[in-house]
């Protein structure tokens, strides 16, 4: 009678079980402080070769080398054959020098000191000094000299008032009222000036007559007189008068007739009322 699948399973089950158990039990005996030291499983660690510690034996050894070589490489680099000959003597008078040996820290014999390689700071810019203007050195303090007395200054006396306002006129009397000019002349009857003080007074030579016409102008120096009312640099009153005559202009032009004053200071011209003509003639050439 065949066993059934579960049997089949069942002695598979029970069959790995007692390989694995076995597999613990030599492991066991294996691993265990009695067997350390002859286990059938234990492998050697240590080489069973002996050290060596001779130098390597060379291949081939370099017995001479001719120093003409670098010589001929000099000139393949383009040197004269004196350039070549003058580095050759060079570099063999520096292989032939002795060569220096450290020497040691005492008598005993003790090793040399081991230079320690130390950072070498890098170059910072150095700031490029600037012109700069040199201080001239200071004056030579002159001797002290006496002084002079000094003489006082002898008072200066009060200049007094000034002149300084520009002469007015109050009043212009003329022959014509204004409107249609059939004449080419204007009398000026009185011209009533008046200076306030402090004043140096008006002469005849500062008072005039004047005619403006298309942009010209005719002038007539006034004659006449005044005086101070209480002394000189007092107010100044005086009348003058003349006679202007147009040499400007033609029918329909517009005329402007005025009075103007001067004072002796300079100040002004004054302009007295105007008065406004049209021409009905032709005056001038």
């Amino acid at each position: 009678m065949k066993p059934g699948p579960g049997r089949r399973w069942l002695v598979g089950a029970v069959g790995l079980f007692l390989f694995l158990f076995v597999l613990w039990v030599l492991a066991v005996f294996q691993l265990s402080p009695a067997s350390a030291g002859t286990g059938v499983l234990q492998l050697r660690l240590r080489s069973n070769l002996a050290a060596d510690y001779t130098a390597a034996p060379m291949v081939r050894m370099l017995r001479t080398l001719r120093l003409t070589v670098m010589e001929d490489v000099m000139r393949d680099m383009g040197m004269t054959d004196d350039e070549a000959s003058a580095e050759m003597r060079a570099m063999a008078a520096m292989l032939e020098s002795p060569v220096p040996t450290a020497t040691a820290r005492s008598l005993m014999g003790e090793a040399p000191f081991t230079p320690t390689p130390t950072q070498t700071p890098l170059p910072t810019d150095t700031p490029v000094p600037t012109a700069t203007s040199t201080r001239r050195p200071p004056p030579a303090t002159p001797t002290e000299t006496e002084e002079p007395t000094k003489k006082p200054k002898p008072p200066t006396a009060d200049p007094g008032p000034e002149d300084t306002k520009p002469p007015q006129i109050c009043c212009t009397d003329v022959d014509r009222p204004e409107g249609p000019l059939p004449v080419c002349v204007i009398e000026f009857l009185e011209v009533e000036v008046f200076d306030q003080a402090y004043s140096e007074g008006v002469s005849s030579s500062g008072v005039y007559g004047r005619a403006d016409v298309d942009g010209e102008s005719d002038f007539v120096n006034l004659s006449g007189s005044g005086d101070f009312v209480a002394g000189y640099g007092s107010d100044w009153n005086g009348i003058f008068h003349g006679t202007l005559t147009i040499t400007h202009g033609k029918v329909g032009d517009e005329v402007v007739v005025f009075a103007k004053a001067k004072d002796e200071a300079g100040n002004g011209y004054y302009y007295g009322e105007e008065f406004i003509y049209r021409l009905e003639v032709d005056c001038g050439s």
